[in-house]
């Protein structure tokens, strides 16, 4: 109901157009009412497709693409059901999104196996773990290197933190010579003015003792 209600107001949002008679086709298809579903997804295709004159969203495609392959396998066209799916597989690769082709590939087994077609299930379910398993290493490699990147800067801040704590300790040290060295020159100082003040009364006694 609200999709329909939406179909009024989009005006000339393809983008949402496109979407909303895409989720039409899925309701109807959840529904089990296929012939009522294809015409809202190839709606949605023809939206898409000419959208300013060009393939804008090569994503949205892969999707409308697979809905129209899976709701004609529910109408038992196994030759339109492949076309779709075919189109389906190329705009997943054009697309270059993983996620995408997963669902793609995973779809296309389920069909072909579901049609007892199980050389093209077998190849389909190999693309499909193929394309998860390139996924997880990938995932796995960015984790590695977030890892890495981590680990290199926790070492760099030991590495600085350990330089600022030896330049403190270096400073201490060079005050702790500067504080000795001052101390050792006053005692000089403090020594040689007690010697002289001794050393001039000594005189002066001895000049009033020859003056008596």
């Amino acid at each position: 109901e609200y999709h329909f209600k939406n179909l009024n107001n989009v005006g000339e949002d393809k983008d949402n157009l496109a979407t909303t008679n895409n989720n039409i086709g899925n309701t109807y298809r959840k529904k089990k009412l296929f012939a009522k579903a294809e015409p809202y997804f190839i709606k949605a295709l023809e939206t898409h497709i000419t959208q300013r004159g060009e393939f804008k969203n090569e994503y949205d495609l892969a999707t409308v693409y697979n809905n129209l392959s899976g709701v004609n396998w529910d109408l038992d066209r196994p030759e339109k059901a492949k076309m779709y799916r075919d189109s389906a597989i190329h705009y997943s690769i054009l697309r270059g999104k993983t996620e995408k082709l997963m669902d793609t590939y995973y779809e296309a087994y389920q069909m072909s196996e579901k049609n007892e077609d199980y050389k093209d299930a077998v190849g389909y379910l190999k693309q499909y773990v193929t394309v998860k398993d390139s996924a997880i290493n990938s995932e796995r490699e960015k984790i590695v290197y977030n890892l890495e990147v981590q680990y290199e800067s926790e070492r760099k801040q030991q590495q600085i933190a350990l330089l600022e704590s030896e330049s403190k300790v270096k400073d201490l040290e060079l005050q702790r010579s500067r504080t000795l060295i001052f101390a050792i020159l006053g005692a000089f100082i403090f020594l040689a003015g007690t010697v002289y003040l001794i050393y001039k009364r000594s005189r002066d006694r001895q000049r009033l003792l020859h003056a008596n």
